[in-house]
């Protein structure tokens, strides 16, 4: 970049025949002037990007790259298409329809592709709340729930839920459930295993979160 704008300039300077004043000074001062001038251009520019990706600026070195994949945006609407189950297993598991939601908040830094707002709207037949920062939702949830439980909230219930089921391994790798998906937290829950052997004095218990029959398919938590 800085030899390409060196050599820019001197081809400027032989066409017109003029001395530009800029010439005379410091390379470091002339790539550092037009480096902040083009910063200042692409901060005011009108293109919107549905992106939460924020460029660092950085004097030593000056590389802006913008990459349109043909093939990536082919893909698209079928990747949007994979939002749908997610969001009716939600709902049928808290036994709703989209009928019964008052509004819908969008979570994450990709709900602000238009594309994916577009899926929701039609879904769900709301307009979806973009006054919230998608990246922000989950902190306000939990600073809004350490305030209740704090005592300085009083107005506001928030439930928490095991989004998947939590399980035992017992013999062959087989998981029993304990705890099922969508129960209210906190939760506690007693049940009696007898060991696998006679005379055995210990066990290794591996606690396990997911729907599959078999340990190895789930997500293991911890070992105790």
């Amino acid at each position: 970049m800085n030899l390409l704008l060196l050599r820019l300039l001197m081809g400027l300077r032989r066409k017109t025949m003029r001395p530009f004043w800029f010439l005379t000074l410091d390379l470091e001062v002339v790539l550092l002037t037009f480096q902040w001038s083009l910063h200042c251009k692409l901060k005011t520019a009108t293109l919107w990007l549905p992106s939460m990706h924020v460029p660092k600026w950085n004097n030593s070195h000056m590389k802006y790259q913008c990459v349109f994949d043909f093939h990536y945006w082919s893909l698209l609407p079928f990747d949007l298409k994979q939002l749908r189950g997610p969001i009716e297993t939600a709902l049928k598991d808290a036994n709703l329809s989209f009928k019964d939601l008052d509004e819908v908040i969008l979570v994450g830094g990709s709900t602000r592709i238009p594309a994916v707002q577009e899926l929701v709207r039609k879904m769900t037949r709301k307009e979806p709340n973009v006054t919230v920062n998608p990246d922000e939702v989950v902190a306000l949830g939990a600073a809004v729930q350490a305030g209740v439980l704090a005592g300085e909230v009083s107005d506001i219930v928030l439930l928490d839920v095991t989004p998947l089921s939590l399980g035992l391994e017992i013999l062959c790798g087989v998981t029993t459930k304990i705890i099922p998906k969508n129960t209210t937290l906190p939760t506690s829950k007693l049940e009696v295993f007898p060991t696998a052997a006679d005379g055995q004095t210990s066990v290794e218990i591996n606690v396990c979160q997911g729907e599959r029959e078999f340990m190895r398919v789930n997500k293991r938590m911890v070992m105790i």
